[in-house]
């Protein structure tokens, strides 16, 4: 087969100037008629390019530098990604990326559907190795795992190989994915030295959790939309993993709205190293089921200052159990010092709602009905209003 030669600019995942590269451009289904073969002729460096299609591929990328896309890649045009289907036929991982080292992996522009994931392995895609890995403009459908990411893992796992260096996931889809055993997310990454998930948005989504990410170095989540989720567990659960080196995190334009929850915290930010929280807003959310003290809607633990967070909004929500309304909000230090101080600006809670008619914090012992609770974090311009807390008959509590 021939292949054309191009000129292509390749940009570092995460910054770094532009650096010009010759590559090749390896098109599918002409004159390619399967991906893997394509991409088994790729040198470092080249591109597949994949037309519309409907493609029955379980597909393993080498270890070699290398972008998949359809044509989203060249005219930034979404309604390719639909028109162009992965389908792993239910018979394993859609895509295992094998690439290490110096590599990168590129991933854009296609729906992922129907791949299945075993024993620490993903079903949508499964990373296994140390490169930088970007997945970009992906819709995934109908994908299942266990044990791991149903849609997205790259972690470390009882297999031997090391997670990604850098972990870009951004312009993220998911619908009609399900877990299978113990499974509790949907999009699983950690990577060594920085991870960065933007523009993720998921809806009615049945007893899983979104995302679990981390990173020993840097963390950015933004941009993340859920509507209509019922979990039974944590939604996200995000942070720096080690105390080692100079991290940050970062968490920004998160919506969680019209979702249920149960059996544990539902959102948690937390994790060595200073970080900011900002623009948040959970707006009619649900405690169900179970009452247990630890049931809360928003957790956030740092450690280290300077933390900030700001603009967090709580709206018409309602919980049954201690702290659940809104949450715990903690500034810790390794050394406990007193004088280590974040801050909390501009939060309003409005209209939400602790307790129901048959059930109350005050029933359990060293449990009391609260909204919130915060620690070492200075409070700035707090706004609460219209919000209830129903006291029920309990132990020790006279009507």
């Amino acid at each position: 087969m021939n292949k054309t030669h191009v000129m292509i600019v390749a940009v570092l995942l995460f910054g770094g100037p532009p650096l010009p590269l010759p590559a090749a451009v390896w098109t599918v289904p002409d004159p390619w008629p399967v991906i893997q073969q394509a991409v088994d002729s790729c040198a470092s460096g080249d591109t597949v390019l994949v037309a519309p299609g409907h493609y029955l591929e379980r597909l393993v990328i080498p270890d070699k530098t290398l972008t998949l896309a359809s044509h989203a890649l060249l005219t930034g045009d979404t309604l390719f990604i639909p028109q162009t289907i992965l389908d792993g036929d239910s018979l394993g991982t859609v895509i295992r990326v094998d690439t290490g080292g110096q590599h990168r992996f590129i991933l854009d522009g296609f729906q992922i559907r129907r791949g299945v994931g075993q024993h620490w392995v993903g079903g949508g895609v499964h990373v296994t190795d140390s490169a930088d890995v970007a997945l970009r403009r992906l819709h995934f459908t109908q994908n299942v795992s266990r044990y791991s990411g149903v849609c997205v893992y790259a972690d470390e796992t009882v297999e031997t190989f090391s997670r990604p260096k850098y972990m870009l996931m951004q312009h993220i889809r998911a619908y009609d994915n399900s877990t299978s055993g113990l499974s509790r997310y949907l999009l699983v990454a950690s990577s060594i030295n920085g991870t960065r998930v933007s523009d993720v948005r998921i809806s009615d989504m049945d007893d899983s959790g979104l995302m679990h990410v981390s990173s020993s170095d840097s963390l950015y989540v933004s941009d993340i939309y859920v509507r209509r989720a019922v979990s039974s567990g944590t939604l996200i659960s995000a942070g720096l993993q080690s105390n080692g080196g100079l991290g940050f995190q970062e968490y920004s334009n998160i919506t969680i709205e019209d979702c249920t929850w149960s059996n544990s915290v539902f959102v948690v930010l937390n994790g060595f190293w200073p970080g900011t929280v900002k623009n948040v807003r959970f707006m009619d959310n649900t405690q169900v089921g179970n009452r247990s003290q630890a049931n809360r809607l928003f957790d956030v633990m740092f450690w280290g200052v300077p933390s900030h967070l700001d603009s967090l909004v709580f709206q018409r929500n309602r919980g049954v159990t201690g702290h659940s309304v809104v949450g715990e909000f903690e500034l810790r230090h390794p050394s406990d010092a007193p004088w280590h101080h974040g801050r909390l600006t501009n939060l309003i809670v409005e209209d939400c709602v602790l307790g129901d008619s048959t059930y109350t914090p005050w029933n359990s012992s060293n449990n009391y009905p609260s909204m919130l609770t915060t620690s070492k974090l200075t409070l700035e311009n707090a706004r609460f209003v219209n919000n209830t807390v129903i006291l029920t008959p309990g132990a020790g509590t006279p009507e």
